[in-house]
Protein backbone atom coordinates (compact mmCIF):
# COMPACT_ATOMS: atom_id res chain seq x y z
CA UNK A 1 0.00 0.00 0.00
CA UNK A 2 2.67 2.52 0.95
CA UNK A 3 5.02 1.52 -2.47
CA UNK A 4 1.94 2.25 -4.10
CA UNK A 5 1.47 5.67 -2.98
CA UNK A 6 4.96 6.76 -2.95
CA UNK A 7 4.92 5.50 -6.95
CA UNK A 8 1.86 7.22 -7.08
CA UNK A 9 3.12 10.88 -5.79
CA UNK A 10 6.43 10.23 -8.13
CA UNK A 11 4.55 9.78 -11.20
CA UNK A 12 2.40 12.87 -10.01
CA UNK A 13 5.76 14.35 -9.01
CA UNK A 14 7.02 14.03 -12.90
CA UNK A 15 4.66 16.38 -15.13
CA UNK A 16 5.35 18.86 -12.15
CA UNK A 17 9.14 19.05 -12.38
CA UNK A 18 8.66 19.24 -16.22
CA UNK A 19 5.84 22.04 -15.92
CA UNK A 20 8.42 23.93 -13.64
CA UNK A 21 11.59 23.52 -15.83
CA UNK A 22 9.36 24.75 -19.06
CA UNK A 23 8.45 27.67 -16.75
CA UNK A 24 12.14 28.54 -15.49
CA UNK A 25 13.80 28.12 -18.74
CA UNK A 26 10.82 30.49 -20.40
CA UNK A 27 11.68 32.96 -17.73
CA UNK A 28 15.53 33.20 -18.34
CA UNK A 29 14.23 33.71 -22.34
CA UNK A 30 11.62 36.39 -21.77
CA UNK A 31 14.19 38.67 -19.47
CA UNK A 32 15.80 41.33 -21.04
CA UNK A 33 18.50 42.24 -21.79
CA UNK A 34 21.23 40.38 -24.32
CA UNK A 35 23.25 37.68 -22.33
CA UNK A 36 25.76 37.15 -25.37
CA UNK A 37 26.53 41.61 -25.34
CA UNK A 38 27.26 40.77 -21.50
CA UNK A 39 30.06 38.69 -21.97
CA UNK A 40 31.79 40.11 -24.64
CA UNK A 41 34.81 41.90 -23.64
CA UNK A 42 34.10 45.72 -23.26
CA UNK A 43 36.80 46.85 -25.37
CA UNK A 44 36.08 44.61 -28.60
CA UNK A 45 36.54 46.75 -31.79
CA UNK A 46 33.96 47.43 -33.68
CA UNK A 47 34.96 45.62 -36.92
CA UNK A 48 35.25 42.13 -35.07
CA UNK A 49 32.02 43.02 -32.85
CA UNK A 50 29.45 41.64 -35.15
CA UNK A 51 32.26 37.93 -35.69
CA UNK A 52 32.74 37.80 -31.84
CA UNK A 53 29.23 37.97 -31.20
CA UNK A 54 27.99 35.34 -33.59
CA UNK A 55 30.85 33.33 -32.11
CA UNK A 56 29.66 33.41 -28.51
CA UNK A 57 25.89 32.93 -29.33
CA UNK A 58 26.81 29.88 -31.26
CA UNK A 59 28.91 28.78 -28.06
CA UNK A 60 26.34 29.48 -26.02
CA UNK A 61 24.32 27.62 -28.33
CA UNK A 62 21.76 30.12 -28.94
CA UNK A 63 22.26 30.52 -32.40
CA UNK A 64 19.81 27.14 -32.71
CA UNK A 65 15.89 26.59 -32.52
CA UNK A 66 14.22 27.02 -29.24
CA UNK A 67 13.01 23.38 -28.48
CA UNK A 68 16.84 22.01 -28.99
CA UNK A 69 17.91 25.04 -26.79
CA UNK A 70 15.22 23.39 -24.43
CA UNK A 71 16.84 19.83 -24.15
CA UNK A 72 20.04 20.80 -24.25
CA UNK A 73 19.43 23.29 -21.46
CA UNK A 74 17.90 20.45 -19.75
CA UNK A 75 20.44 17.34 -20.84
CA UNK A 76 23.24 19.44 -19.28
CA UNK A 77 21.50 20.07 -16.33
CA UNK A 78 20.17 16.68 -15.42
CA UNK A 79 23.00 14.30 -16.67
CA UNK A 80 26.38 16.66 -16.94
CA UNK A 81 25.74 19.14 -14.10
CA UNK A 82 26.46 22.01 -15.75
CA UNK A 83 24.58 25.05 -14.85
CA UNK A 84 26.02 27.29 -17.81
CA UNK A 85 27.74 29.88 -17.28
CA UNK A 86 26.91 33.32 -15.83
CA UNK A 87 26.62 36.36 -18.00
CA UNK A 88 27.56 38.75 -15.13
CA UNK A 89 31.10 36.69 -13.94
CA UNK A 90 31.58 34.89 -17.55
CA UNK A 91 32.36 31.89 -15.96
CA UNK A 92 30.85 28.50 -14.98
CA UNK A 93 27.81 28.94 -12.75
CA UNK A 94 29.36 26.24 -10.33
CA UNK A 95 32.47 27.74 -10.14
CA UNK A 96 30.11 31.07 -8.69
CA UNK A 97 28.09 30.03 -6.38
CA UNK A 98 30.54 27.49 -5.00
CA UNK A 99 32.17 29.30 -2.15
CA UNK A 100 28.26 30.80 -1.11
CA UNK A 101 26.73 27.43 -1.05
CA UNK A 102 29.73 26.14 1.01
CA UNK A 103 29.03 29.05 3.85
CA UNK A 104 25.66 28.84 3.68
CA UNK A 105 25.53 24.90 4.03
CA UNK A 106 28.00 25.66 7.62
CA UNK A 107 25.74 27.97 8.89
CA UNK A 108 22.64 26.18 8.37
CA UNK A 109 24.54 23.22 10.06
CA UNK A 110 25.95 24.94 12.86
CA UNK A 111 22.49 26.45 13.23
CA UNK A 112 20.89 22.79 13.33
CA UNK A 113 23.43 21.87 15.84
CA UNK A 114 22.65 24.91 18.28
CA UNK A 115 18.58 24.15 17.32
CA UNK A 116 19.24 20.49 18.49
CA UNK A 117 20.91 21.53 21.54
CA UNK A 118 18.41 24.09 22.85
CA UNK A 119 14.84 22.60 21.59
CA UNK A 120 15.23 18.96 22.36
CA UNK A 121 15.99 19.63 25.82
CA UNK A 122 13.37 21.70 26.06
CA UNK A 123 10.75 19.83 24.17
CA UNK A 124 11.36 17.07 26.44
CA UNK A 125 10.96 19.35 29.86
CA UNK A 126 7.96 20.57 28.14
CA UNK A 127 6.33 17.22 27.61
CA UNK A 128 7.08 16.21 30.98
CA UNK A 129 5.84 19.19 32.75
CA UNK A 130 2.66 19.41 30.54
CA UNK A 131 0.59 22.37 31.78
CA UNK A 132 3.24 24.23 33.80
CA UNK A 133 4.39 27.77 33.88
CA UNK A 134 7.55 26.34 31.82
CA UNK A 135 5.35 24.59 29.09
CA UNK A 136 2.93 27.61 28.64
CA UNK A 137 5.94 29.96 29.00
CA UNK A 138 7.97 28.07 26.11
CA UNK A 139 4.69 28.00 23.74
CA UNK A 140 4.55 31.64 24.16
CA UNK A 141 7.87 32.57 23.34
CA UNK A 142 7.54 30.22 20.71
CA UNK A 143 4.46 31.63 18.83
CA UNK A 144 5.80 35.18 19.74
CA UNK A 145 9.31 34.35 18.05
CA UNK A 146 7.19 32.50 14.72
CA UNK A 147 5.16 35.60 14.53
CA UNK A 148 8.10 38.32 14.08
CA UNK A 149 8.56 38.60 10.24
CA UNK A 150 12.67 37.77 9.88
CA UNK A 151 13.17 40.55 7.97
CA UNK A 152 11.84 42.29 10.84
CA UNK A 153 13.84 40.83 13.29
CA UNK A 154 16.93 40.65 10.97
CA UNK A 155 16.88 44.70 10.36
CA UNK A 156 16.56 45.49 14.20
CA UNK A 157 19.31 43.15 14.75
CA UNK A 158 21.51 44.44 12.17
CA UNK A 159 20.66 48.26 13.33
CA UNK A 160 21.60 47.39 17.48
CA UNK A 161 25.17 45.90 15.85
CA UNK A 162 26.04 49.65 13.38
Amino acid sequence: MLTRYVLKRIVILIPVLIGISVVLFWIAKIMPGDQVRLMLPQNIRPEVYQQAYDAMSARLGLDRPIVEQYFRWIHNFLFLGNFGISSIFNRPVVDVIAEPLTNTIILNLCVNFVYLLVALPVGIRMAVKRGSFFDNGWQVFSLAAFSIPSFSLRSRLYSSFL
